[in-house]
């Protein structure tokens, strides 16, 4: 039901002296006719609304929040407030509504312009997008607080992904992370949209990057193409980044601590299909797992043992062949 404003309240009383009745006032505002009444019995007595004088949930964080305001203003399209709300919850202990940091953005920042956005769709099975994230996470076996490096690979028409985690970003750990990734996805897509990081990229960007050797190695006994994003250009490779958002949420519950990687992993996997069931799919309406059921039978089938990158080179004395 919509929201009754102050102004509407004004407007009201003002047609209701006109002959207006408050029955049709309150079906053309879409609220409640007790409603209506109600705020109309309190603007004639001239009663102030006492909740406007009451401190805002979110006035403990108001440094972060303004922060976060600051730190994106004149970017162009404006970043969803979903955004600041999960970092408020997982970085700074926060226990309010979404509705309530909304309120609280909404009251300090412009109506933004309305600016066209035209979102790219792809046929089931046809592209993956992959990234890494920095995310820190309190590990028994680490010492305390570490930043780990998070893999995710995100199927574009889904949007199912899967997230492997790994202490390094080196050729050995990017080539085994897609192999643990595939696994989870349980096939393999026909193109890979990676960011220009060297592992991937050798040189350039976008459709004039030169493919890492050992990537494009990789990618023919995979059977996929690489499909490197523009420099600078993070709307090419959307869906994964906003998977990213959710994969900071994973490890940064109040007070949760790991033993190890594995069990940083196995509890990201639950998660990670728990929350699948429950974000919904933009394209078939449905939940991202229900719609991923449909999309796994347009993956390529896996190979029976996947590629492995070495990361150890020796050096070895050699002798003239001696008759």
């Amino acid at each position: 039901m919509p929201r009754l404003r102050w102004k509407d309240v004004v407007a009201a009383a003002v047609m209701q002296e006109h002959g207006r009745s408050v029955r049709g006032l309150a079906r053309d505002l879409g609220v409640d006719e007790s409603t209506l009444r109600y705020r109309l019995k309190r603007h004639r007595a001239g009663i102030e609304d006492g909740r406007r004088h009451q401190p805002e949930a979110c006035s403990e964080w108001h440094e972060v929040i303004m922060s976060w305001i600051d730190a994106r203003a004149g970017r162009g399209r404006p970043e969803p407030v979903k955004a600041l709300y999960e970092q408020l919850v997982c970085e700074q202990g926060f226990t309010g509504s979404y509705k309530a940091v909304l309120r609280y953005v909404r009251r300090r920042v412009p109506r933004p312009l309305i600016r066209p956005c035209r979102r790219i769709e792809v046929r089931p099975g046809s592209q993956a997008q992959v990234d890494w994230f920095e995310v820190p996470v309190f590990m028994d076996d680490g010492g305390g607080i570490i930043k780990l490096h998070a893999f995710v690979m995100a199927l574009s028409f889904s949007r199912m992904w899967a997230v492997v985690w790994s202490r390094s970003m080196d050729m050995a750990a990017w080539v085994q992370c897609h192999n643990e990734a595939f696994r989870r996805l349980g096939g393999v897509p026909a193109s890979i949209r990676i960011d220009n990081l060297r592992t991937g990229v050798a040189s350039g960007a976008g459709p004039w990057a030169v493919i890492n050797e050992g990537y494009a190695d990789y990618a023919r006994q995979m059977c996929f193409v690489v499909d490197p994003a523009r420099a600078r250009t993070g709307s090419d490779k959307g869906k994964v980044e906003r998977r990213g958002q959710d994969v900071k949420r994973i490890p940064l519950v109040a007070g949760e601590r790991f033993r190890d990687l594995a069990d940083l992993q196995r509890v990201t996997d639950a998660r990670v299909r728990e929350l699948s069931g429950e974000l919904i799919c933009p394209v078939t309406g449905m939940s991202i797992f229900e719609s991923f059921r449909r999309e796994f039978e347009h993956l390529q089938a896996l190979p029976l043992t996947l590629p492995e990158a070495f990361d150890v080179q020796v050096s070895r004395m050699s002798s003239p062949f001696l008759e």
